[in-house]
């Protein structure tokens, strides 16, 4: 069973006057989109049994940029 996300709501809610709501993206997303583009070297990399990485560096650095807004999002609990 896959963990729940928790994603932080929508990053910008408006309210129209009509009282309908535009949500947008989610908090999560939008940190993943503006977390720092220099991906830091202690980013873990997994290996399969022949000492290759399973996934390119393109989805490696999408893990860092998720795995970065996870805690921005944790931080803001405690």
């Amino acid at each position: 069973m896959a963990k729940d996300i928790k994603d932080g709501g929508p990053a910008f809610p408006m309210q129209y006057a009509d009282d309908s709501f535009q949500t947008g993206i989610t908090l999560r997303d939008y940190l993943a989109a503006r977390a720092p583009e220099d991906v830091p070297g202690w980013f873990p990399v997994k290996l399969n049994a022949n000492g290759q990485t399973n996934e390119t560096m393109e989805m490696r650095y999408f893990r860092w940029r998720y795995a970065y807004a996870d805690a921005m999002l944790k931080a803001r609990e405690e």
